[in-house]
């Protein structure tokens, strides 16, 4: 008995002992790391050598011109809202120049892919623009997988610029704020600013000023005080490009007057979106550029009108073209529309059933998929 006293006692003696040396060793390692850290820092904000980033189409639920500048550019008051059509970016980080290519996964067939493939493409004009605010010495390589039609309104190549944006600043280990980013992206594009906030914004002036519309920071703008900030609603549309891009450079310069609407179908899409009902938010669509587009492209104009005879609650021409869109219910009665117009029209007309994505700036590292 006295042996086995004594055995239980060197047992619980030898095991307590063993919890107290490891736990003196935990304690040193995590001393140890401490040290590291603050003689390191940048151990701690490491990146990975590349991301995958989500470069989301959008639509121009309300566009109206306000006028144009000395410069020949126009002021406009536009609410723009990112769809789940999206290229697919792959940005590598790299010791040397800045360069993108195209995937053999893309799935848009245009004349206007041979521009990507150039120096001068606004993807590298994003990253360049992007390194040379910040002073970064390395580069990177971005592989594009596109999707969203060119010259379609849809703003492709102003997407894929504010994706490099987002993706550099995560991946270079920049971390400049969505407004500082915007400000970058102006320099390069007029709509790449909006897609930087990658959710319903406010574009204003030449695109550069942007109003994040249903923050829930403490941003303040003019319909706060009467809504406060509500989740976008799950809005689904058809989208359908007629195979040929528009230019808006040409399409602008047609504009020789304001084309405006008026402040109360403004407010209203605000607070028809905020409030959830997509009837109120098809009852407020505007885009003034529409007469301007259907007198050089009637067939636009007829993709608009086989939208609305397909039982669309409201057609429109998305930025200056040449893609349309039209609200719908559900996916439903989306997928349903789609059908009819395809039947009216031919296989000749491309048509892809999207949704409105929720707020999110869709960045993350290793594989994403999209939100749809």
């Amino acid at each position: 008995m006295m042996q086995d006293h004594l055995d239980d006692s060197f047992t619980r003696g030898s095991s307590e002992s063993c919890i107290s040396i490891f736990s003196l060793i935990i304690v040193r390692n995590m001393l140890d790391m401490l040290c590291h850290i603050l003689i390191f820092p940048h151990v701690m904000f490491t990146k990975s050598d590349s991301i995958n980033v989500v470069a989301s189409a959008k639509i121009n639920l309300f566009l109206e011109i306000l006028g144009e500048r000395d410069n020949g550019y126009h002021d406009l008051r536009s609410v723009v809202m990112p769809i789940s059509l999206h290229d697919y970016l792959i940005i590598e980080k790299t010791d040397g120049v800045i360069e993108s290519f195209l995937t053999d996964d893309s799935t848009v067939c245009c004349d206007a892919l041979l521009e990507l493939d150039s120096e001068d493409n606004l993807t590298n004009e994003a990253a360049r623009a992007l390194k040379k605010a910040v002073g970064y010495s390395g580069g990177a390589t971005i592989a594009i997988t596109k999707h969203i039609p060119i010259g379609g309104g849809l703003g492709g190549g102003s997407a894929d610029a504010a994706a490099v944006l987002r993706g550099l600043n995560k991946l270079w280990g920049i971390n400049l704020p969505e407004k500082e980013l915007a400000e970058i992206g102006a320099t390069v594009g007029c709509d790449v600013p909006a897609l930087v906030y990658n959710r319903m914004v406010l574009m204003e002036g030449v695109g550069e000023k942007i109003t994040p519309l249903n923050d829930s920071d403490g941003t303040k703008n003019d319909f706060d005080d009467d809504l406060g900030c509500v989740e976008v609603p799950a809005v689904w549309l058809v989208l359908l490009n007629p195979g040929f891009s528009v230019s808006t450079q040409d399409i602008f310069s047609r504009c020789n007057s304001s084309l405006t609407s008026n402040e109360i179908s403004y407010k209203s899409m605000v607070c028809s979106l905020r409030g959830g009902r997509v009837e109120d938010v098809a009852d407020s669509l505007f885009n003034g550029l529409e007469a301007v587009v259907f007198k050089k492209y009637p067939q636009i104009e007829l993709m608009v009108d086989a939208l609305s005879s397909a039982g669309s609650l409201g057609a429109l021409l998305s930025g200056s073209g040449a893609s349309v869109f039209g609200l719908a219910l559900n996916e439903a009665h989306a997928n349903q529309i789609a059908r009819d117009v395809q039947v009216e029209m031919g296989r000749s007309v491309w048509s892809e059933v999207v949704r409105i994505l929720p707020d999110s700036v869709m960045v993350a590292q290793g594989p994403l998929t999209a939100l749809v």
